[in-house]
């Protein structure tokens, strides 16, 4: 199996994104007719590709990322919906190939208090560069959206196509540069998650970062339309850093759709959160 594009998609988007931050998140979308300035699908992918594609080359056996979902509804309180890791637990090599074996895990919560484990195991194979010069750079986001399953939400990967059955524009593109910190469960294990990241005792704990996470953030609204005068809008948002190990590229991804429930219109917004990472040693 490949190890590029779509199996780093494969990881980060096979499970129900859930979110991990209140309404704070995300700006209130306008659910007037006028939806805002329209920008063309191209536009909207040159910056889609701009967040950055990490490099599978710089993967080693040991490294390691954990994310948190959350949901938010209305008002409410951000409900822990989901947790997932990644690991990469073997790596080896030969002439021609690089060869890892990939640990998957994902606990899902129910609203009872219930939850549900999984485990997955990847063997992905990555053919070696032919020259220091080829370039590694691939699109890895494409936009999503709402699809209801099993009673939460859950999303589906939307490529840039006009062959759907119902009309899509984009609106309200917004691109930013900024930094985010470094999680705290990174700067508490040893060696602030194997980087080089912080500052840290000669135990390697105690760490203290030297600077913020780099991030560019990518938001944009995408309009699935009903009819002639009315669509469904949901704001999508993307916040990479090329700080991190492969696997922790995606800092944040949050979702806000309005729906329908019990004859009242709410926001639901869903996020998804890095909440620690490692990187990997070589043998």
């Amino acid at each position: 199996m490949a190890l590029g594009m779509g199996f780093y998609m494969k990881l980060q988007y096979a499970f129900l994104a859930l979110c991990f931050i209140s309404m704070g998140c995300m700006k209130t979308p306008n659910h007037d007719v006028d939806y805002g300035p329209e920008v063309q699908p191209k536009e909207v992918q040159l910056a889609l590709d701009d967040l950055g594609a990490p490099d599978p080359f710089t993967i080693e056996k040991g490294e390691y990322a954990a994310y948190s979902y959350f949901q938010t509804v209305d008002v409410s309180f951000p409900r822990l919906v989901k947790q997932e890791s990644v690991e990469v637990s073997q790596k080896a090599e030969d002439e021609s190939s690089i060869f890892f074996q990939v640990i998957s895990k994902t606990r899902t919560f129910g609203s009872d208090g219930s939850y549900k484990e999984e485990a997955r195991l990847d063997t992905p194979a990555l053919k070696k560069k032919p020259s220091s010069t080829q370039s590694m750079q691939t699109k890895t986001f494409e936009l999503v959206t709402f699809q209801t399953n099993s009673g939460f939400k859950s999303f589906n990967l939307i490529p840039f196509s006009e062959d759907m059955p119902r009309r899509k524009t984009f609106h309200n593109l917004v691109k930013e540069r900024s930094t985010m910190s470094i999680p705290s469960e990174v700067l508490s294990s040893k060696n602030c998650g194997n980087t080089q990241l912080c500052k840290c005792d000669a135990d390697g704990l105690n760490c203290k970062p030297k600077n913020d996470l780099r991030s560019t953030s990518v938001t944009v609204d995408l309009v699935i339309w009903d009819s002639d005068t009315k669509g469904t809008k949901t704001r999508i948002k993307y916040v990479t850093s090329p700080d991190v190990p492969y696997f922790s590229n995606l800092l944040q991804n949050c979702w806000q759709e309005w729906i329908e429930i019990e004859n009242r219109v709410v926001p639901v917004t869903v996020c998804k959160e890095l909440k620690n990472f490692r990187s990997g040693t070589k043998n």
